[in-house]
């Protein structure tokens, strides 16, 4: 009789563990996936994000996430985003939370959702990673901001005036920074 009880008592903490165990991931199910990403700058950095819901956009939390996220250059990357984005308000933006006119990625990680040319995001900040995730693949060896401008124009920009108007767009809002 003693050992019967002893094995039901195990066979209940088995089960227990397993009931736990089921909870935890249906639980986890119900939250948005998370992004692990990794930035390198001066140090390793790792970030782990649980969203349940978006946050609204707002120029503000953009600055900061850049910052957050050790963004090489967040000044000119915040003008592409003004520029890119027609200032926040193209339809890649608002409805596909396209910050950077990123088109769909090849031959890198990526977090966009399947589209067709220009990858489409779950949220703003998934825009914000994917260019984290472009920086850490193409400009590991660039050493400064003009390098940086003049990559892009070479590698990322697709008219001629991307430039200048880049610079320009710079130059207005480098105070914010």
């Amino acid at each position: 009789m003693l050992k019967a009880i002893f094995d039901t008592r195990t066979i209940l903490l088995y089960l227990t563990t397993i009931v736990g165990l089921l909870f935890i991931v249906a639980l986890l199910s119900f939250m948005e996936n998370p992004k692990v990403i990794y930035v390198p700058q001066k140090e390793k950095v790792y970030m782990v994000e649980y969203r349940d819901k978006p946050d609204k956009f707002t120029k503000e939390k953009l600055i900061q996430y850049l910052k957050d996220l050790n963004i090489k250059y967040p000044e000119v990357v915040y003008a592409q985003a003004v520029m890119e984005s027609g200032n926040f308000k193209s339809k890649m933006f608002r409805v596909d939370n396209n910050l950077f006119g990123m088109r769909k990625a090849k031959s890198r990680c990526t977090v966009a959702l399947e589209g067709d040319t220009y990858a489409k995001f779950k949220t703003w900040r998934e825009s914000v990673i994917d260019y984290a995730l472009y920086q850490t693949t193409f400009v590991k060896k660039i050493k400064s901001q003009s390098e940086y401008i003049n990559h892009l124009a070479r590698n990322y920009a697709t008219g001629n005036a991307y430039k200048g108007h880049l610079l320009e767009v710079i130059g207005q809002v480098e105070e914010k920074f």
